[in-house]
């Protein structure tokens, strides 16, 4: 009677604390094009990966919109969401290594005359995509509206209903690569450099994915092996 009860409870733990278990840390990020594909590809994903999974850690990564992936980590759905600038959110945490260098460019209608400059950006009320906080490199003195997507950001512009809009260089980029038509009608300038961060939760679990973190980018930055993830992407590695 009493094997079959401690047999019992043996199995009772088993289901609860399974053995060999992995832990799983979830991930949400934008998606951008290289760098947190739709299929699990990309750098930053491949960056991901490289650190946590020697710590016996699988990784789940949600492709989504920028809002959606703030409200995920908000909300405690996600550990980590990728791509905040530093201290941009106050329920986040932050590590001390960032995961990158954002290239943060204006663009205007090719029409319009006016030099592209954070001075001349000031005195404009500017769009950008919803929840990117470029209003910290501002100084949050400058007047914005949030509109939903890349595209429309772009067609804004052109079409003259406003005078700027702000976002990542790269992506600005890619996008226009693949309109062509809309590129002929635009231009626009790198007018900053920030780095770009993931954002932890406020929890155990997160905090512990932050330690490995930081622990483990000091030491891929010293081997070298971060500089050839990047190169592995044809990305040039920003100064670490």
């Amino acid at each position: 009677m009493f094997t079959r009860y401690f047999f019992c409870l043996g199995l009772f733990l088993l289901v609860i604390y399974p053995l060999s278990a992995k832990e799983v840390a979830k991930f949400t990020s934008d998606t951008w094009q290289g760098f947190t594909n739709l299929n699990g590809e990309g750098l930053y994903w491949d960056i991901i990966r490289r650190v946590y999974e020697p710590y016996n850690i699988d990784v789940s990564f949600e492709t989504t919109n920028y809002t959606r992936s703030v409200a995920l980590l908000k909300n405690n759905k996600v550990h980590v969401y990728v791509g905040s600038y530093l201290n941009e959110k106050d329920f986040a945490k932050y590590p001390n290594y960032p995961i990158d260098t954002d290239f943060v460019a204006a663009c205007t209608s090719i029409e319009s005359k006016e030099n592209i400059s954070k001075a001349s950006i000031l005195k404009e009320t500017v769009i950008w995509i919803k929840d990117y906080g470029y209003q910290t490199i501002f100084g949050h003195k400058i007047q914005y509206k949030e509109i939903p997507d890349r595209e429309t950001g772009l067609k804004m512009v052109a079409s003259g209903r406003a005078m700027y809009f702000i976002d990542a260089y790269s992506d600005i980029k890619i996008f226009l690569r693949n309109h062509p038509s809309l590129e002929k009608k635009i231009r626009c300038k790198v007018i900053h450099k920030e780095n770009v961060y993931l954002a932890f939760a406020d929890d155990p679990f997160a905090d512990h994915l932050k330690y490995i973190w930081d622990e483990t980018m000091s030491e891929l930055i010293k081997s070298g092996q971060l500089e050839e993830i990047f190169k592995k992407h044809n990305v040039k590695a920003f100064p670490f």
